[in-house]
């Protein structure tokens, strides 16, 4: 699937995520795939919310920049597909190698804007993330590797005690949502 169809795909549950969809798909109609690349001042990022199979805990990568414990992801860097993107950056990330979708769907989507930086020296200018992000299975005992390049390294962290581990209210917020669509999916299946 490609990242037009998975965004419109993406049922929104609050108000925020219909401003968000609407705003991204007219970024689409006007930009189509220049949004897939880190220099268009709006651009797409992949992530996820790695969790067990048991889904009590999560796997975090610290997020030098930010100063923050966060989800795995990245930049599309061209890749059409937003889902392929986040287990790509998942795997880069942590050296997972057995990694599953809980969904192929987008659980959430949101506009997080980024303020101006410097990156290896160079200034680089504010800009937003169209953020998709989903939900990915993989087991504790799996060998971990942190990418040392990527990230400041990496923990299985209990559901309960993210809001202790992230620092930025934002991303405490999107985990929660997360959480929450991946416990209703789950729900579903159980019922079916």
């Amino acid at each position: 699937m490609n990242y037009t169809s998975q965004v419109e795909a993406f049922c929104p549950c609050t108000r925020e995520e219909e401003q968000a969809k609407t705003e991204i798909m007219g970024k689409i109609g006007e930009q189509g795939d220049a949004l897939l690349y880190r220099d268009a001042p709006a651009h797409f990022t992949s992530s996820a919310l790695v969790l067990n199979p048991e889904r009590t805990k999560t796997l975090l990568i610290f997020h030098r920049q930010f100063q923050s414990w966060t989800y795995p992801g990245g930049h599309a860097d061209g890749d059409r597909d937003l889902l392929g993107a986040a287990i790509r950056e998942a795997k880069e990330e942590t050296g997972l190698c057995d990694i599953a979708p809980l969904s192929g769907e987008i659980l959430s989507l949101d506009l997080l804007e980024v303020p101006e930086s410097r990156k290896a020296g160079r200034l680089v200018p504010a800009h937003i993330h169209l953020s998709a992000s989903f939900v990915l299975l993989a087991r504790e005992e799996e060998p971990l590797h942190a990418n040392l390049a990527e990230t400041g390294g990496l923990c299985w962290t209990p559901v309960e005690k993210l809001d202790e581990r992230c620092r930025e209210a934002h991303m405490r917020a999107i985990f929660r949502k997360l959480l929450a669509r991946a416990d209703d999916l789950c729900s579903k299946e159980g019922r079916e």
